[in-house]
């Protein structure tokens, strides 16, 4: 009986690590579309006569806060998807998946898999860099589009 609650705990963990990934990457949509949006708006000449120093600081000052929310987050979220995999970890090592073979001898879980211990830098380059580099640089090109607005105004 007690096996069931815990294999229901593995499930439970296992959706838990699945929606976070999956909230990053909403996330970073979410931010791609923000600042994709702020470029079309900003490069758009019909609204040059509704711009004015006041809107086009508000508008960097979003752009950078936009930024540091993304990057806090992504890095927040990766964290807990960390510590949900080494206790899914140690649930396998638990029941014993650790330990099976196939009937040829041949280890089910990959040596790699066997450690509890993760590095906090796991899966950073094969997904949290490309995910925040990306981003970063929609978001960097939005911000270029304003403070080049930004310069146009404070020219003249």
């Amino acid at each position: 009986m007690e096996t069931t609650y815990i294999a229901v705990f593995y499930s439970g963990i296992n959706d838990e690590i699945r929606r976070l990934r999956e909230e990053q990457w909403r996330l970073s949509y979410y931010f791609v579309l923000e600042g994709m949006g702020a470029i079309y708006l900003f490069a758009d000449d019909k609204i040059e006569r509704y711009l004015n120093i006041y809107v086009l600081l508000l508008a960097a000052a979003l752009q950078l806060g936009c930024a540091a929310v993304y990057l806090l987050h992504l890095h927040t979220n990766h964290r807990y998807i960390g510590r949900a995999r080494a206790v899914r970890r140690r649930l396998e090592r638990f029941f014993g998946l650790h330990d099976m073979k196939l009937p040829s001898g041949e280890e089910i879980v990959p040596g790699e898999w066997k450690g509890t211990a993760l590095s906090r830098w796991f899966e950073y380059d094969t997904v949290v860099a490309p995910l925040m580099l990306f981003v970063l640089s929609v978001e960097g090109g939005s911000l270029y589009v304003v403070v080049s607005r930004l310069v146009e105004l404070t020219r003249c």
